[in-house]
């Protein structure tokens, strides 16, 4: 077979939990995507169906189907699905689904890697956004007062506050990194100036694709 499909040991351990899901749970889980809105990153889906217990490297093994679908437009889902599945069984024979019926699993597969579903959406967005270096992930202001002493006393005459801009992003090489900046008052104010400006532009630019007939990524979600 060409191209042959190969599974990631990355996902071997969340796909493993996927197939050894209940047919009941697999309908709750199609039922729950097919309701979510496509989104920046795919904690912003697993946040949607968390009262599935989906976690977000589940989601994120699905959506690296959806793309190696995507990456073979010429091939019907329910092909690609059939290779997928002979993959699995391939790697490891234990690898089973309830009963041993696979029939449940192809059809939640084919329905959740649609290539016009939510979970396609967001593989393609989440590909978009880590083409930029640094990938936001967390922001904290922590806030200080620093005692400031005279020369020849242990008593302090004045005191600074101090603001600290503690900011969390993942790096080019998708490792966790942090920066830190210091802030006084001014720049506070600067800074949510800025923050406020960019919010107004979000808002028009998702009314524009709105009106443009488009859909668009959650604006409320964090890409981790």
């Amino acid at each position: 077979m060409s191209n042959k499909l190969r599974i990631p040991e990355s996902s071997i351990g969340s796909l493993t939990k996927f197939v050894h899901m209940s047919p009941e749970d697999l309908d709750r889980l199609v039922a729950a995507m097919a309701r979510v809105h496509p989104t920046m990153d795919y904690e912003g889906l697993g946040e949607q169906v968390v009262a599935l217990n989906v976690d977000e490297t589940l989601i994120g093994t699905l959506a690296g189907m959806s793309l190696a679908l995507n990456d073979r437009p010429n091939v019907p889902v329910t092909v690609f699905v059939d290779e997928l599945v002979s993959a699995i069984q391939e790697l490891d024979k234990k690898i089973v689904p309830p009963n041993g019926d696979w029939t449940p699993l192809k059809a939640a597969l084919t329905q959740l890697i649609n290539p016009n579903g939510a979970l396609a959406y967001t593989a393609k967005a989440t590909q978009l956004s880590r083409e930029y270096e640094n990938i936001y992930r967390e922001g904290r202001i922590l806030s200080d007062i620093r005692p400031i002493f005279p020369r020849d006393s242990n008593k302090p005459e004045f005191a600074a506050i101090v603001h600290l801009l503690r900011v969390g992003y993942r790096d080019a090489s998708g490792g966790a990194a942090r920066i830190i900046f210091a802030l006084d008052r001014s720049d506070l104010r600067e800074l949510k100036e800025t923050i406020d400006r960019a919010i107004r532009k979000d808002e028009s630019l998702h009314a524009i694709i709105s009106a443009a007939g488009l859909g668009a990524t959650d604006p409320g979600s964090r890409q981790k």
